[in-house]
């Protein structure tokens, strides 16, 4: 075939396919203009999955009158001038791609007036052209209505999921925004249902327990930052989890640079070492945490969604946020000092005193505590943890035996996760959270090798409580 220039319409369609790629990427795009127009407010409504409706309402500044249409033209932007504006971005959008992207994929309508202006105006976009511009008398600010998303792209229908995955994308896309800008009020609805709610308040754990849950949010720590954390002016805040409180993933792990949501794999690894020593295997903390980088230290045009940015000293950055985030746990379990001359647990610790007999005889008068690791309340396990008495005796058929363990005595715990014995051989770890675990299955397995496993009716409902994705 000979080369030749694509039609205008099946090129903003093959444009519009790397921007808009399914419904949540139409309420991504929306709601950062909405953010970047100053709004305070922003009312999200959602009809089967994104692809009957779509609404963003916000407060904003507005579009004026003579710039609506323009603001629709592909690269129209208001958010920089000159190549040289890429280098120092501070708003979430920029590229002036959203708008006609949209606009090529659906039947779009967007009023819009301007704070300053007693009225506005509205357009209509159907099949990607104009078909009306009328005057809009509504509340300040902007409301964008996208309709039949896809419905003249059979061949992008086809590869959606059902209508309630997509509204699930949409508010998985909602929520890390609702944490990164508290001082806004979000709200968003699915078929007239209203899921996320939030207060505006300005208060980042606040915005979190309408996303994490209240309980979730209470237990977070607040990252243990001064500030700037490095000559490059790389600064770290946030809320991480104490290692009792997990994810069997880390998608529990929000990132944020400069207030954008991105999805670093390196920036989440490195908020994952930072527990190194205090999580099981396979266990992954909460975290969010906002990264603030001078802007010309960081390049956020190298990805077509902006999921992705590119430092110029990851190194530093990846530091920044490891140091941050260790720091806040060793914080609140720190590390009592020790001085090797003193007596402490009825021990002389001084090398020359270190003799078998000596130690022996002080731990048989009880456990040895250092420092401020004295318990205030009795451990709820008994004294002494004797295994073989726990054995169910029945076996599944190809069922490992447990191993066996020697007659343990129970000293202490430490990090509300390890429990310290001694033995005849030494001191023993016993992760108690495992050996739980190991017990409830010994049990089951017994009681299914058996009578069958016990179901204990309730008489009274539960509540659990879900964040919004999970509802």
């Amino acid at each position: 075939m000979p080369i030749k220039v694509l039609p205008p319409k099946v090129a903003a369609r093959i444009a519009a396919g790397e921007v808009v790629e399914r419904p949540a990427s139409v309420v991504k795009e929306l709601l950062e203009n909405a953010i970047d127009s100053g709004a305070t407010s922003i009312r999200i409504e959602i009809e089967r999955g994104g692809l009957d409706l779509i609404r963003v309402a916000d407060d904003g500044c507005g579009i004026d009158s003579d710039e609506l249409e323009i603001a629709c033209q592909r690269h129209a932007t208001s958010k920089l001038a000159s190549a040289a504006d890429l280098s120092a971005l501070a708003t979430l959008g920029f590229r002036g791609e959203a708008l006609p992207s949209i606009i090529a994929a659906a039947d779009v309508q967007i009023a819009s007036r301007p704070r300053s202006a007693v009225s506005g105006s509205a357009v209509r976009y159907r099949a990607g052209q104009l078909s009306e511009q009328v005057p809009y008398g509504g509340a300040s600010g902007t409301v964008v209505t996208v309709r039949s998303l896809f419905a003249s792209q059979p061949a992008r229908l086809k590869f959606l999921r059902s209508t309630a995955a997509e509204a699930t994308q949409i508010v998985a896309v909602v929520l890390p925004y609702a944490i990164s800008y508290p001082e806004i009020r979000f709200s968003v609805s699915l078929d007239s249902r209203a899921v996320l709610q939030t207060t505006g308040s300005g208060d980042l754990r606040d915005a979190a327990a309408r996303v994490l849950g209240t309980e979730t949010a209470a237990a977070m720590l607040e990252i243990a930052s001064d500030g700037i954390e490095h000559d490059s002016g790389i600064a770290v805040h946030g809320l991480v989890s104490p290692p009792s409180l997990t994810r069997a993933t880390r998608a529990g792990i929000t990132v944020f640079v400069n207030r954008r949501w991105i999805q670093p794999r390196r920036l989440a690894i490195a908020i994952s070492q930072a527990y190194e020593t205090l999580l099981m295997t396979g266990r992954h903390p909460i975290a969010v945490v906002q990264i603030t980088v001078p802007a010309a230290d960081v390049d956020v045009n190298v990805h077509p969604a902006k999921a992705e940015v590119r430092f110029r000293d990851e190194r530093s950055v990846f530091g920044a946020i490891l140091g941050s985030v260790r720091r806040t746990l060793i914080g609140i379990a720190p590390v009592s000092g020790f001085d090797p001359g003193s007596r402490v647990g009825g021990i002389d610790w001084r090398p020359d005193a270190m003799t078998e007999s000596a130690v022996i005889g002080a731990l048989a008068d009880g456990p040895v505590v250092l420092g401020e690791m004295q318990p205030s309340q009795p451990p709820l396990w008994q004294t002494l943890l004797r295994p073989e008495e726990h054995d169910s005796g029945d076996r599944m058929p190809g069922q490992l035996d447990a191993p066996r363990l020697p007659l343990l005595r129970v000293v202490g715990q430490t990090g509300a996760t390890y429990i310290v014995a001694e033995g005849p051989t030494g001191m023993y770890l016993i992760d108690q959270h495992a050996a739980h675990e190991r017990v409830l299955f010994e049990r089951i397995t017994s009681q299914r090798a058996g009578r069958g496993i016990e179901v204990q009716g309730l008489l009274a409902p539960v509540s659990v409580e879900m964040t919004p994705q999970q509802a």
